[in-house]
């Protein structure tokens, strides 16, 4: 009888203990889940890069290239056969070294040893992409925009040095710059490696009040760090 009972008590621990294995809370389970953030297709990104101009165009402020960094929000929303809708928005940095030779800018009639211009923008993007497999982290891409940005800083900085002293004059809130922009980007690359070249369609320096304007095409170099995992 105690053999009986014994082997009754144990079979309902072994149950017990089968259920509760069960009833586990996986992790991996919920990886469809809206609100998670593994095989969804939600990612923050985070970018470095530089930038150069197209053409030499005596009119044009001439530039030595520019370094960026960016972090942006993107979704990407699956269609068909490899194809994505593309929507982005962000904040971004550019700073736009420019050459000593570059015709006057504004109020500034003198030669420097060194010039900038740098420029914050919020900015968004809306496009399609295509890939070869589902997974960004490994996958060839091409992909089509058209971006927008909102000027929400700028700043013309110069150096010099004059015999032993050494001076920094910065200029910002300038005000022969619009305020917004848009204009047609393409980008092409492998997982987080991109090669782009754009083209400004509207006009970011106002020409009526400063000798020169930025160049309408630039294209870089750009290395993508995602927050996310797999779609």
């Amino acid at each position: 009888m105690r053999i009986f009972i014994m082997l009754v008590l144990l079979s309902i621990k072994l149950s017990a203990q089968d259920y509760i294995v069960k009833e586990r809370f996986e992790p991996s389970t919920y990886s469809d889940s809206p609100f998670g953030f593994e095989n969804v297709n939600h990612r923050m990104i985070y970018g470095w890069g530089t930038n150069n101009n197209w053409g030499k165009d005596e009119k044009l402020v001439k530039l030595k290239g520019s370094n960026f960094f960016n972090i942006r929000y993107q979704y990407n929303q699956k269609l068909v056969l490899g194809s994505f809708i593309d929507f982005g928005v962000g904040y971004n940095w550019d700073g736009f070294n420019l050459q000593k030779d570059t015709l006057t800018l504004f109020r500034d009639s003198l030669f420097h040893s060194k010039r900038k211009m740098r420029f914050q923008n919020i900015s968004g993007h809306v496009g399609f992409k295509f890939q070869s497999t589902e997974n960004p982290n490994d996958s060839y891409f091409l992909q089509f925009n058209i971006y927008g940005a909102y000027l929400t800083s700028s700043s013309y900085i110069v150096w010099d040095k004059i015999g032993e002293v050494k001076q920094k004059i910065r200029q910002s809130k300038l005000d022969f710059l619009n305020k917004s922009n848009y204009g047609f980007e393409i980008r092409a690359g492998y997982s987080n490696w991109v090669l782009y070249a754009r083209y400004r369609a509207s006009d970011y320096v106002n020409t009526d009040n400063v000798v020169g304007y930025l160049p309408k095409i630039s294209f870089g170099f750009e290395i993508e760090v995602s927050t996310s995992g797999e779609y």
